[in-house]
């Protein structure tokens, strides 16, 4: 338990952690405001599996061509 601790708290880990929640949240702060995204249409899991991951290509699309 203690080494999984240590691990846990190392330097590489820390900078890892501290890095990912400016990347997300700017992905989701792009798609709200300038997508003018605010909720998923539809109700069933798989469509809205294929909605999100539409939206994640055009996203990733937007990036790519910029």
């Amino acid at each position: 338990m203690a080494q999984e601790k240590e691990k846990l708290l190392s330097e590489e880990v820390l900078m890892h952690l501290s890095q990912r929640p400016q990347d997300v949240e700017a992905t989701f702060g792009n798609l709200k405001n300038n997508k003018n995204f605010k909720r998923i249409l539809c109700t069933d899991k798989e469509r809205t599996e294929v909605e999100f991951g539409l939206l994640s290509i055009t996203h990733n699309l937007a990036k790519v061509a910029s």
